[in-house]
């Protein structure tokens, strides 16, 4: 059953992620703990939202203190927005004004062109900017001794372009599109639907913008007309 598998991989995602802030995730808590941009996150529940001036200060205290806050609301519950709160310092920093250039290349370029100049100095100013991070570092590290095989910077770099931003034949987009961006497609029922989009930034930005909508942490399969995007 296709719910059954869907509820599966979301406690399965969801326990290794706690397996990973405790230390027990392998080579995933290690990258963790050398993040330098990672964000303390909060998760506000209907009932802790409705019930918020109860809860004590030291709690609201505890919240408010989240670099971020998300509002997570059953799927029949009026629709809000998934993200309560994002801190300034972390839209600021530089993997993050980074990334926002690398938006930016694929929010106007078309399907079949090729990079101009100017994306392509915005992808490898992204590129020089993730690979300074202790955790890129760390996972040349690990492809290094996984594949028995050294690689020069420039090597290094040509690897990352073509596993991120090199077109394969068969299709149109690379796969820094499909997984940060997101992919724009039309259903069998002829729905404007997004597919990819696994970065919560962008998900915060098309929140922002006002062309994304939360529709629950376990989703439940198709959706109504109105509930498309």
């Amino acid at each position: 059953d296709t719910a059954d598998i869907a509820e599966f991989l979301v406690d399965a995602a969801l326990a290794r992620a706690a397996r990973c802030a405790q230390g027990g995730g392998g080579i995933y808590s290690e990258l963790w703990s050398l993040d330098e941009g990672r964000a303390s996150v909060g998760a506000m529940h209907e009932a802790a939202v409705a019930t918020a001036p109860l809860r004590g200060p030291e709690e609201a205290r505890h919240m408010a203190a989240m670099d971020i806050l998300v509002d997570e609301q059953p799927r029949s519950s009026e629709l809000r927005p998934l993200f309560r709160q994002v801190r300034s310092h972390i839209l600021a920093r530089s993997t993050t004004l980074a990334l926002l250039d690398v938006f930016d290349v694929f929010e106007s370029r078309g399907k079949d062109s090729d990079y101009t100049a100017e994306e392509r100095r915005r992808i490898e100013a992204f590129l020089d900017t993730a690979n300074r991070s202790p955790v890129m570092r760390r996972c040349r590290a690990e492809a290094v001794k996984l594949s028995e095989t050294s690689y020069t910077d420039d090597e290094w770099r040509e690897r990352l372009w073509n596993i991120w931003f090199q077109r394969p034949p068969q299709s149109h987009r690379c796969s820094f599109e499909h997984i940060f961006v997101g992919e724009a497609a039309v259903d069998t029922l002829g729905r404007d639907v997004i597919g990819g989009l696994h970065n919560w930034f962008k998900f915060f930005l098309e929140e922002q913008r006002g062309v994304a909508k939360y529709l629950g942490r376990r989703y439940p399969g198709r959706i109504d007309g109105k509930d498309a995007l």
